[in-house]
């Protein structure tokens, strides 16, 4: 993530700094929000999932329903008919955004040409991220 700073987090015992490319997704449970850095390392914040969203580096971080926020960087797949979009270890995000919202957000962070549709370029955002890794 270029020029992306280092997100802080005031946690219950200490104050850590996050380097926001580890961040595969966040979620909420009330006013307390939980970043996970991998499905078993889960970070509470007293936080809302708004204000964390509004510290995330905007172009690569989606808020895909009220409880979610993802890093785009992570999607590997998205499930249309269960409507779940699965992240670096099989990792399953339900959304209720449009998948129109997602696919744009995806286009625009590959920076893919504005007379291919977005579907046109699923293939290759796949690939990208399948190679990435």
């Amino acid at each position: 993530m270029p020029n992306c700073q280092p997100l802080l987090v005031n946690t219950k015992d200490e104050i850590l700094f996050l380097n926001q490319e580890d961040i595969l997704f966040c979620n909420s449970q009330c006013n307390y929000a939980t970043i996970y850095l991998n499905i078993d390392k889960g970070i509470m914040v007293c936080k809302t999932l708004a204000a964390l969203y509004a510290d995330l580096y905007p172009a690569y971080f989606l808020k895909v329903s009220q409880s979610y926020i993802i890093n785009i960087d992570h999607v590997k797949s998205i499930n249309k008919k269960k409507k779940l979009i699965y992240l670096t270890g099989e990792i399953g995000i339900p959304y209720t955004v449009k998948l129109k919202v997602i696919l744009t957000h995806l286009e625009q962070k590959y920076n893919k040409s504005s007379n291919e549709t977005v579907e046109d370029n699923l293939d290759t955002i796949w690939r990208y991220n399948l190679m990435k890794g």
